[in-house]
């Protein structure tokens, strides 16, 4: 008789509608701590000394010796220090989700996987294929239907690469650990906990769809979102369906890796 009515309050609480916080402050977090850290250290540039500090380090004084390209140029130099500052604010957005997604209690997360650690593994070199041919599908249609393939994001990263090497560890480690925090405990499981008793359609798929959509408008925008759009619908399928986010970030990690290579020895 307990069982059955502690059986009852659990599905009740996984059932009912709910405004999940975490997810919600997660999904701010990944938007709105980059801009106020851009502001912050706008600030901070304009009314204190902490620039003439920061260029009298001798480590950063022996770093533009070393790269005088630098400094020679206008447009460069803000381009550096604009990559820099970026990269730092990624790291600090992606420290703030880590901290935010612990004990998270929404209906996903409560429930422990039941793929055990070599399925998951195997679903998310899955998935992780499954993005690295999806980038040579979409760039194949591209080419036949007469539009440039080409991604103002990867160019930028490719770029940036050459001097900061914080992009590295962005593009490993923040990147697929942080950005599936985001879209996956933020923004689908915000929109999977508020039509929660909706069906399949409202509850999974939906909130998929705009997940998706909205990592690919942020990378792209429209013109490349077909490129962004399909692994990270499936990815979301995938988290729903394991219950871990482990298969996810790993076929992020595999498609930026591949990436890395490929714009490391081009």
């Amino acid at each position: 008789m307990i069982d059955i009515n502690n059986q009852s309050i659990e599905n009740s609480e996984v059932t009912t509608k709910r405004f999940n916080i975490k997810s919600f402050i997660i999904v701010l977090n990944y938007f709105l701590t980059p801009i106020l850290f851009f502001i912050i250290v706008g600030l901070l540039f304009r009314f204190t000394l902490i620039d003439e500090i920061i260029f009298d380090l001798q480590i950063v004084k022996n770093f533009f010796v070393n790269n005088p390209s630098l400094v020679e140029n206008d447009e460069v130099f803000t381009k550096f220090v604009s990559s820099i500052l970026g990269s730092i604010a990624t790291i600090l957005t992606f420290v703030i989700a880590l901290l935010i997604y612990k004990d998270r209690k929404d209906s996903i997360s409560i429930k422990k996987t039941e793929f055990s650690i070599t399925k998951l593994i195997l679903i998310g070199v899955g998935l992780g294929i499954i993005m690295i041919l999806w980038n040579f599908v979409i760039s194949y249609v591209y080419s036949i239907i007469g539009l440039d393939f080409r991604s103002g994001n990867t160019e930028s990263i490719a770029e940036s690469l050459k001097y900061n090497k914080l992009l590295i560890f962005n593009l490993l480690v923040a990147a697929p650990i942080g950005e599936e925090i985001a879209f996956k405990y933020g923004i689908f499981t915000f929109l999977h906990e508020i039509f929660q008793n909706k069906g399949k359609l409202l509850k999974i798929f939906l909130p998929a769809f705009v997940s998706a959509f909205v990592f690919g408008i942020i990378h792209d925008g429209l013109y490349l979102i077909p490129l962004y759009f399909v692994p990270s619908f499936i990815g979301c399928l995938i988290y729903e369906k394991t219950k871990s986010l482990f298969p996810c970030v790993l076929g992020h990690f595999i498609n930026n890796l591949i990436a890395f290579l490929v714009m490391l020895y081009n």
